[in-house]
């Protein structure tokens, strides 16, 4: 019969796997969403769901790296996008910076003081 201690500690461990794991889909999801809405805004090409959602996940992948990492993903999307340079900086960009302006004006609207 298996300890009921250990029992409990291996519920609350795949209890937090699970959680991370949820997380992590629904942070690709939504840079996905905000990365097709930043190729919209440049109008780069292959804006459909699953293939920006494999630039996203190889983006994720290639931040690892310091520095390289960022210009590797702008590559990545300028070559799966088909835009330039400037059309992958501002659809990166663009991605990076809605969900900041959504929170601040859902902050500001709720009349939360982060300032």
């Amino acid at each position: 019969m298996a300890d009921p201690l250990s029992t409990l500690l291996a519920v609350i461990i795949a209890n937090i796997v699970i959680i991370i794991v949820l997380f992590f889909v629904i942070g690709l999801v939504l840079g996905t969403l905000f990365l097709m809405l930043g190729l919209s805004a440049v109008n780069g090409k292959h804006r459909e769901f699953g293939t920006v959602f494999v630039t996203v996940l190889i983006g994720v992948v290639l931040s690892i790296i310091p520095c390289l990492g960022c210009i590797l993903y702008w590559y990545m999307i300028k070559t799966r996008h088909e835009t330039g340079w400037g059309g992958a900086i501002a659809a990166w960009l663009i991605a990076g910076l809605v969900p900041i302006v959504i929170v601040v004006g859902v902050l500001w609207f709720l009349g939360i003081a982060f300032f």
